[in-house]
């Protein structure tokens, strides 16, 4: 039995490395009835896809199928059945932070508050696949069958990791400036044998501007969200905290 376990676990990486790394970017996601307003101000109605993993937007209507990135496109929304709610996205130039180029980007609308909105922008799936190495070789020699001290390494991958970012921001609709306020980090490995691991890590990124936006209600914003047992730091608790102070 051991030595059967650790011949399945030497060839794990091998199995996952053969699986087609596409269904992790395609998977879990569904069409939706919705219209897109084109950079021409034309206008599409039919079944919306929206992956964020990709970062493209997909539309189909009777046999007419067409994709689209944000440089095509003004706004695009639909029903989410799966939230049961209404979505709507932007496509708003901003600062790319490998390039520090300014280009377009896909924004979704998370709450108006009237001059100012809260926005969010996920960045396209990250997929990450390490290196490892295994001594553990056959042995006829010893009772168990293993003998880790002869033979050469075996280099193989490990189970793919993927990364996705999602960052809040505060966008100033009176002077058409936005800034980051928090990022939501979602971290996933993908196992075989085992359930798959789900890590997410919030921060605060803008809590320089945060003060400066709020001036004096800053304070009690803080009172207020320690009161409530919440943070700046997700993006759930700044609505409750924004409706609070600004619905």
């Amino acid at each position: 039995m051991k030595i059967l376990l650790l011949f399945l676990l030497s060839f794990l990486p091998i199995l996952v490395n053969a699986q087609d790394l596409t269904e992790l970017v395609t998977s879990r996601e569904e069409w939706f009835q919705g219209s897109i307003l084109l950079s021409d101000e034309s206008e599409l109605k039919g079944l919306i896809l929206y992956n964020n993993k990709t970062g493209i937007l997909s539309y189909q209507n009777g046999t007419t199928s067409k994709s689209f990135t944000p440089r095509n496109v003004i706004a695009f929304e639909f029903y989410d059945e799966a939230r049961n709610k209404q979505r709507l996205f932007y496509s708003i130039e901003y600062e790319d932070d490998k390039t520090s180029a300014k280009r377009p980007f896909f924004f979704e609308l998370v709450k108006d508050y009237g001059d100012f909105a809260l926005v969010s922008r996920i960045d396209p799936l990250e997929i990450k696949k390490q290196r490892s190495t295994s001594d553990v070789i056959f042995n006829k020699t010893t009772p168990d069958g293993l003998n880790p001290n002869l033979g050469t390494s075996n280099v193989f991958e490990s189970s793919p990791r993927t990364i996705q970012l999602e960052t809040v921001y505060l966008f100033d609709l009176i002077n058409a400036k936005i800034n980051p306020i928090a990022e939501i980090t979602s971290e996933n490995i993908d196992r075989v044998l085992l359930s798959d691991k789900t890590r997410v890590n919030d921060k605060v990124v803008g809590r320089k501007y945060l003060k400066e936006f709020m001036g004096d209600r800053y304070s009690q914003v803080i009172n207020y969200a320690n009161d409530q047992g919440i943070g700046l730091d997700n993006k759930e608790d700044l609505i409750k905290i924004f409706d609070y102070f600004f619905k």
